[in-house]
């Protein structure tokens, strides 16, 4: 299983298909990851073709309508009849048969697309064998999310059967593939271990960061910690208000500005910056500011699969406080720390480490040279190269 690399790609410009059910030309689609990693394959002079794998709305609504009442479960019966209802429409968007129409749709627009390389986002559908070279790309596995599935509202509500076909159709998606990507070791260990892959095709690409930020000079002087985030309860934010809280204690000039989604009564020593659209100018204009205004990112996750923003915090020179749980830990690299969310001793431990300037600007440091490879052009071109070495006929190497 390889470790992320330099990424050097030598490989000439080629027509890229880039499959995925968001939308490669919209920067708040999936995190941003389809659109980071579209602009980068272009900005390396390679032609980049979206393959959209979900239907046109009007085919989405009324399959959901058709398919709705093979999904009603009695245990949601406590919703009435129009509860349920709209609760297996929910289901339907996951479910198995939604997706075999989804793969259909994918591979017609596959084949006309006459792609050189195929780089597959996530695994939902089955493309079939192909003809060109195949990637899968993703920043985690099924079965890792599942064991939080707590936190994902669309795998809590999926029936078991559901979860059994995606599957199935997540390991024949790896089994069709020339190589398998994905942005941290927790993913890749998870690929290997829970679908046996060979551990030979598996490689680790890293995580590209949506914002361009600018190294700058920070007051090291009092701890200044922000987080950022739109799931609050899965992002670590009540864990992370209570350890804010116990720190206070001890550094009573310590601050903590929230971006995203928050609670509306916040405690002493904390402010809210809203939630700005991501992407948006506005988005880059407050985290960019919050960022240089801060000591250490936190966004002490009770699971992330990978986590862009702890990069983005690394480019402007300070260190994060990230979760254990996922794949944080290979983003964070040396500039920071992760722990334990549900343990509040073990954050606000953290915290008291960020809280001694000569450790803070000492993550800085680190966490500025971790971002140096956590850019969406060394991203691309680690997958290129990594498929190139891979390829059987020396398809890309020509």
């Amino acid at each position: 299983m390889g470790g992320v690399d330099s990424g050097h790609s030598l490989i000439a410009p080629r027509r890229v298909a880039l499959v995925t059910s968001g939308d490669i030309d919209d920067p708040t689609s999936y995190s941003g990851l389809p659109w980071g990693l579209a602009q980068a394959l272009r900005t390396l002079g390679h032609d980049v073709v979206g393959i959209s794998t979900s239907c046109s709305p009007r085919v989405e609504r009324w399959s959901a309508l058709a398919l709705a009442p093979f999904e009603v479960s009695l245990k949601d019966r406590k919703n009435g009849l129009r509860g349920m209802l709209a609760l297996a429409r929910r289901r339907v968007k996951h479910g198995w048969a939604m997706a075999l129409i989804r793969e259909r749709v994918a591979r017609r627009r596959l084949s006309s697309a006459r792609a050189d390389i195929v780089i597959q986002h996530g695994t939902e559908v089955f493309l079939g064998k192909q003809d060109v070279p195949l990637v899968t790309y993703e920043d985690s596995t099924l079965a890792g999310a599942m064991a939080k599935v707590d936190l994902y509202a669309h795998l809590k509500r999926a029936s078991a059967r559901d979860l059994r076909a995606q599957m199935t159709r997540s390991r024949k998606a790896y089994d069709a593939a020339t190589l398998q990507c994905f942005c941290s070791t927790w993913a890749a260990e998870s690929a290997v271990s829970e679908y046996q892959l060979n551990q030979n095709q598996v490689q680790v690409v890293g995580v590209g960061r949506n914002y361009d930020l600018v190294r700058c000079n920070h007051d090291w002087s009092r701890p200044a910690f922000v987080w950022i985030g739109r799931e609050w309860v899965r992002k670590g934010g009540p864990q992370l208000l209570a350890a804010f809280e116990a720190l206070r204690s001890r550094y009573p000039e310590a601050e903590l500005k929230l971006i995203g989604s928050y609670p509306a009564h916040l405690g002493s020593g904390v402010t809210g910056l809203g939630e700005p659209s991501l992407g948006s100018s506005e988005a880059v204009e407050v985290i960019g500011e919050a960022l240089a205004w801060a000591t250490c990112l936190a966004v002490p996750s009770l699971h992330e699969p990978a986590g862009s923003v702890f990069s983005e915090a690394g480019s402007v020179g300070i260190g994060s406080i990230g979760g254990a749980s996922g794949g944080s830990a290979s983003i964070i690299g040396a500039g920071g720390l992760t722990v334990q969310a549900e343990d509040v001793g073990a954050l606000e431990a953290a915290m008291l480490a960020f809280a001694v300037p000569s450790q803070a600007m000492e993550f800085g440091r680190l966490a500025y040279l971790q971002s140096n490879e956590m850019t969406w052009s060394k991203v691309a071109q680690r997958l290129l190269t990594a498929c190139g070495r891979h390829d059987r006929d020396g398809m890309l190497d020509q």
